[in-house]
């Protein structure tokens, strides 16, 4: 997405990925994969009254590309 002009960033960790929970709970993301792995792919788009049909129509060509880019890698991996 950056390389696409796209600012992006991520929102949520998963609980396991805060500092405070790994230092006061000793909390490891190595316990919960499904949440870190989770955790680690989402991100947060562009959102803001302030962007134009334009800024609205980059993110969203910027999307479809990588989910097109992601689709063909993911059939090209063997099973």
């Amino acid at each position: 997405m950056t390389a696409q002009g796209i600012g992006v960033g991520v929102h949520y960790l998963a609980l396991p990925d805060h500092p405070y929970n790994q230092q006061s709970l000793g909390w490891r993301p190595e316990d919960t994969p499904h949440a870190t792995r989770v955790g680690r792919q989402i991100v947060s788009l562009p959102i803001s009254a302030k962007l134009s049909d334009q800024d609205v129509g980059d993110v969203i060509s910027a999307v479809r590309l990588i989910m097109e880019k992601h689709a063909a890698l993911s059939s090209a991996m063997p099973c």
